[in-house]
């Protein structure tokens, strides 16, 4: 049986996460916005078996963190041959 102290108790856990998750959303999606802006080869050169291997990590770790929502997907990385230019 649900008491009030439940009901009180799991509206202030959503309440928290409805608060957190969307600022941390927001948070990552600026940060990758940020590691984008580091993909104009006419400001930097970069190591592309590091990056491949950066962008394996983070590919991880998206696909980790959705598993612990029950989210499950595939991420498929190739490597392109052709330069792209910002």
């Amino acid at each position: 049986m649900t008491t009030a102290t439940d009901t009180s108790r799991q509206q202030e856990k959503r309440a928290r996460f409805a608060r957190m998750f969307p600022a941390r959303v927001d948070t990552l999606r600026d940060t990758l916005r940020k590691i984008a802006n580091c993909s104009n080869k006419g400001n930097y050169d970069w190591d592309p078996e590091k990056v491949q291997k950066a962008w394996e990590l983070i590919a991880e770790e998206f696909a980790d963190t959705a598993a612990n929502y029950g989210i499950s997907f595939k991420v498929q990385i190739i490597q392109q041959t052709d330069d792209h230019n910002n």
